[in-house]
């Protein structure tokens, strides 16, 4: 909003002000959304001749999230223009994202920052007695004895409604066999749209909703599971933050898509999980059964790059390099 916009550049400005006064070299980082953080942060950069790093959560142009309509179309494309002009480095949370950078403004330094888990938050878990405790609880009132568990955490198509698609895939699939369906429980845990509720309610296997939870005992969960289920849409550059935390749980992931994008990518590269496409029709329904029976998938691959350790290393040296005399 306007007035945070106001204050926040206000105070950014100060403190600029203090260090550069002080001798210190300053970067000003902005990252969306919202815009206004990539506004302030090339007004701070203009107004000092400091560094400047515009960071892309999502897409402002490409596979925008925003409401449609030409004004706003044109008007994101102006903000975009300005701000990545007046940027050092433009970073993006996936590859096709940051393709499209490189392919609309040539020359311009760009970098994948992906999302990730924090291992500390895992770490935690074993400490946290209350909260396996209820996590243990829960389970034991939803969970039949001796099924298979797959869980789903965190929202669906509430962002990008193409993702909604996928979960009525996944129903139809489970509902064409009876018998592959046994000894299987689905659980979601989080916020779902009154459509994927209905969508649940054709379910004929085993079903859960949670509703949301809070974090710690939403990962309690996540580390009880034996698969992890993951839903994206119709967006190229979707890697959504739940998928690194899948990652760090440890369990295999099967993910239901309605194309390849940067989670299947992820998936395929560090040898987590399978992908089933919605376009695959019956035979997508096969390998999806499959996929969520009991069997394993292969030997996994070092994560560590989506760590958010190993990320702030990787923005401590674009950092120092905007620096350096």
């Amino acid at each position: 909003t306007r007035p945070w916009f106001v204050h926040a550049l206000a105070e950014a400005n100060r403190l600029c002000a203090e260090k550069l006064v002080a001798g210190e070299r300053c970067v000003a980082i902005g990252t969306y959304s919202p815009v206004d953080a990539l506004v302030a942060a090339a007004a701070l950069a203009g107004k000092h001749r400091i560094g400047c790093l515009q960071d892309f959560r999502d897409g402002l142009v490409f596979e925008p999230l925003g409401k449609p309509g030409w004004p706003r179309k044109w008007m994101r494309k102006l903000i975009e223009g300005r701000v990545v002009a007046a940027s050092n480095l433009v970073t993006s949370v996936s590859r096709p994202l940051v393709d499209d950078f490189q392919r609309r403004y040539p020359g311009k330094a760009t970098a994948v920052l992906p999302n990730g888990y924090d291992p500390a938050d895992f770490a935690s878990l074993d400490n946290d007695v209350e909260g396996s405790t209820r996590a243990a609880a829960i389970l034991a009132r939803e969970v039949p004895a001796h099924a298979l568990l797959i869980g789903h955490f965190g929202r669906i198509g509430a962002s990008d409604g193409s993702a909604s698609k996928s979960l009525d895939y996944l129903v139809d699939a489970l509902n064409e066999s009876t018998e592959a369906s046994a000894n299987r429980h689905l659980m979601f845990v989080g916020e779902l749209t009154e459509a994927e509720l209905a969508s649940l309610q054709r379910a004929s296997f085993s079903v859960s909703v949670l509703g949301p939870v809070e974090r710690t005992l939403a990962l309690q969960l996540m580390k009880r599971c034996d698969k992890l289920l993951l839903l994206t849409g119709s967006r190229a550059s979707c890697a959504t933050g739940k998928l690194f935390e899948y990652l760090a749980a440890g369990a295999c992931i099967v993910c239901v898509s309605g194309v390849r994008n940067e989670a299947t990518a992820i998936l395929a590269q560090t040898g987590t999980g399978q992908t089933v496409l919605t376009s695959a029709g019956a035979s997508g329904g096969d390998a999806l059964r499959g996929a969520l029976s009991s069997s394993g998938t292969g030997a996994r691959h070092d994560i560590a790059a989506y760590s958010r350790v190993a990320q702030a290393g990787m923005l401590d040296r674009w950092i120092s390099n905007m620096v350096q005399p």
